[in-house]
């Protein structure tokens, strides 16, 4: 009773081998919303290949080369990781849909910003970013963070790609952090190729008007 007042019972619910691990699912999402910027620097997502038919086709026409583009940077991500790094993931099948969603929702987000404001769109993005990285919960839990990204926290993507993350490498969170991750980026692409399309539109007439005014 005096030296050993109490025993301690441990049950661990998963297994993250060591600290790198706890920390992929933050670096994964980094680096996809990293290459979602450098891709829109490099490729002219702001101007159409040839003369486009209308906004829709012009649309088009960006959305299956960012599919694919985003699709196959997810995909050799995660190889790199997996083959190359070693990484311990526990469903293989969850995490390279939460890894192909996020890398769908960080291109669509940064395609809009540039495509709807150029140059200013990607100091914008770089804003978002940063304001991701304090407000995500990657490194630290978000209730160690300041009020605003306590706030925040609920309302930007790379929260739910890191839970998405976790869930499919260590299934420590459930089955409702899954479906929420899912849920949430599944909407981001949505809504943010609803307002691309909007904004290519937009841009289409305008280029229309001027040429029927000149």
């Amino acid at each position: 009773m005096i030296a050993e007042p109490t025993k301690v019972k441990e049950q661990k619910s998963s297994d993250v081998p060591n600290y790198g691990h706890a920390l992929a699912p933050y670096v994964l999402s980094l680096g996809l919303f990293v290459g979602a910027i450098a891709f829109n620097m490099g490729f002219p997502t702001g101007l159409p290949s040839t003369r486009p038919t209308s906004g829709v086709a012009w649309w088009f026409s960006k959305f299956t080369v960012l599919f694919i583009q985003a699709t196959l940077s997810a995909l050799v991500l995660d190889a790199i990781m997996i083959w190359g790094m070693d990484l311990q993931v526990e469903n293989m099948g969850q995490f390279i849909g939460v890894s192909i969603l996020t890398s769908l929702t960080f291109m669509f987000i940064v395609t809009f910003l540039t495509v709807g404001f150029g140059n200013p769109g990607r100091l914008l993005a770089m804003i978002f970013l940063v304001l991701q990285l304090g407000a995500s919960g990657g490194m630290f839990p978000v209730e160690l963070t300041n009020n605003f990204f306590s706030h925040v926290h609920p309302f930007i993507p790379m929260t739910y790609s890191v839970m998405g993350f976790r869930q499919a490498m260590s299934t420590s969170l459930g089955a409702d952090a899954l479906t929420a991750s899912i849920v949430f980026l599944t909407g981001c692409i949505i809504v943010f190729n609803l307002l691309l399309l909007l904004t290519m539109v937009i841009k289409k007439r305008k280029a229309y008007n001027i040429e029927m005014d000149a």
